[in-house]
């Protein structure tokens, strides 16, 4: 956050000049090394801030080093924004190759600043190093235990649905928000969206994969913001009442279905639970 300073100069007459803002006051980027555990290589010139560009986004640069050019080395970032923990996928190859990798991290769907942040470099699936930013600084290793409380919590669904949308158009039901996670995931499950719209011509049903949304990465506690696109036998009405579920079928042995949310919908609002309730 910029801070602005007047200075009130009192001159030998009775009259006092006008207040003058003194230039803005530009904040150091802090560039820092961090431990790495488990792995040949170096992480180096970590850097994130605030971008001044855009409110609420945060800039992430860092420099890997190794003698193994073939490495991939992204980092993943989560950070505490309006109550949320909001975790933003890597953000892009992060080969090694000696050059300096930079990404911007848009805490969707917010706009306001974010109050902490905590960066993940992984390689293999497996975190290396961490790094920590709040109020301004950055240092190495993971935030402190309690920077990332849970946030309040609404139904009793596993995972619940906030600043919800919904989209009818072109045979689509396009469905956005903040999907937060209240209980661990199995890993051994396959998740989907399935959607059933009602409107004077009877129902249209469809079922989306959660492409670019992989919740079941996530732990408790988490959120992740995204789109859901699912394909519909027709394109309801805008009128129409839309009733959206969250199931897993599992990977190995019966497939049985497990229900971990559900919402009714309409193009102008969205509530928990089914459609059939008052």
């Amino acid at each position: 956050m910029k801070l602005w300073a007047f200075l009130l100069v009192i001159a030998c007459s009775p009259e006092r000049d006008e207040p003058r803002a003194a230039p803005p006051r530009v904040e150091s980027r802090t560039s820092i090394d961090v431990h790495v555990t488990g792995a040949q290589l170096s992480i180096r010139g970590v850097e994130l801030t605030p971008s001044p560009r855009a409110p609420g986004v945060m800039e992430l640069g860092y420099r890997i080093e190794a003698s193994d050019k073939s490495l991939q080395v992204p980092a993943r970032i989560m950070c505490r924004v309006s109550g949320y923990n909001v975790v933003y996928p890597s953000g892009g190859d992060a080969k090694v190759a000696g050059r300096r990798l930079a990404a911007l991290y848009r805490p969707d769907p917010f706009n306001e600043p974010v109050s902490a942040c905590e960066v993940a470099f992984t390689l293999a699936g497996r975190t290396i190093a961490s790094a920590c930013w709040r109020e301004g600084e950055l240092a190495d290793g993971a935030c402190a235990t309690g920077t990332f409380s849970p946030p309040p919590r609404a139904t009793t669904f596993p995972v619940e649905i906030a600043r919800a949308s919904l989209e009818l158009r072109h045979g689509t039901a396009l469905v956005s928000g903040l999907f937060t996670v209240f209980e661990p995931l199995a890993a051994t499950r396959r998740f989907v969206t399935q959607i059933r719209c009602e409107d004077s011509a009877g129902a249209s049903t469809g079922e989306g994969e959660l492409a670019f949304l992989p919740i079941d990465e996530l732990s408790a506690g988490t959120s992740m913001y995204g789109p859901v696109a699912i394909f519909l036998d027709r394109t309801p009405d805008p009128s129409a009442n839309c009733e959206l579920r969250l199931v897993s079928r599992a990977t190995v042995g019966v497939p049985t279905e497990q229900l971990h949310a559900r919402y009714c919908m309409t193009t102008g609002a969205v509530r928990a639970g089914d459609c059939a309730q008052k």
